[in-house]
């Protein structure tokens, strides 16, 4: 009798250890799940479904006379590992204002994780810190000696000022999925995606370019299905042209 009582302790305190490892198991899975859906470490939902986190502008809007479409034909291909030949970022042209006069910010709570010079002024490339998988880059920028690599930055945070007539001020938006697309290991970044800053701003930002003229996000972007039907040519990073659909939007 005491033998089987021994056996059924035995065997009963087992079953709960493989229980208790069933279950930390299964907590292990659930926290790593949650850390990448809560942290945002990857983001593989359609852009429509992205988070609208952008509360203020990156540049001096009132200083601002057109904005180039998402996929325009405008300035080089700057497209992603799932996308080919087309612009995937923003363009603000300032048309009579002087270049080195607009102010850039910051658009977001971040830390800059990247940043060098170009062949006019500075990139920076701003991680969210609320949102991981997002990373904003400004270009041209003649950013204040305080803007560094590792440097932490709040929404708002004046960076300094675009560089000067010589270009236009761009912005993209890069986001990291879990999966690679065809250009992967070629020329583009594996499992990067580019969207518009537009999917990204919260209605009150937007509020600000509705107020320019702009009725609608969408009026900012050219979808993927009519670029497609559309192509652009390009030589390497240079478009042979600009296109047939529309590539800019004038603000009032």
């Amino acid at each position: 009798m005491r033998i089987l009582l021994i056996l059924v302790f035995i065997y009963s305190l087992n079953s709960c250890k493989k229980e208790t490892q069933s279950e930390n198991i299964y907590s292990q899975q659930s926290d790593s799940d949650s850390v990448i859906i809560q942290n945002n470490n990857y983001f593989d939902l359609p852009a429509d479904s992205a988070p609208r986190f952008v509360n203020v502008s990156y540049i001096d809007l009132n200083k601002i006379t057109r904005i180039s479409r998402f996929r325009s034909g405008i300035g080089h291909d700057y497209s992603d590992d799932f996308e080919f030949c087309r612009s995937m970022k923003h363009y603000f042209d300032p048309g009579i204002y002087s270049n080195d006069t607009i102010r850039i910010f910051s658009p977001v709570n971040g830390k800059i994780v990247r940043m060098f010079s170009e062949w006019a002024g500075n990139q920076i490339q701003i991680r969210s810190t609320d949102f991981p998988a997002f990373t904003f880059i400004l270009f041209h920028v003649n950013s204040f000696p305080s803007v560094q690599e590792n440097v932490d930055v709040q929404p708002g945070q004046l960076l300094g000022y675009h560089i000067g007539n010589m270009t236009m001020s761009d912005i993209a938006v890069k986001v990291n999925t879990s999966v690679n697309g065809p250009k992967a290991d070629s020329i583009s970044q594996p499992g990067l995606r580019l969207f518009s800053i537009f999917q990204l701003m919260s209605d009150s930002l937007f509020n600000n370019f509705q107020l320019k003229g702009i009725a609608n996000r969408n009026d900012m972007i050219i979808s993927e299905e009519d670029r497609n039907s559309s192509p652009l040519n390009c030589n390497g990073e240079v478009f042979q042209n600009e296109g047939l659909l529309q590539n800019w939007i004038t603000l009032q």
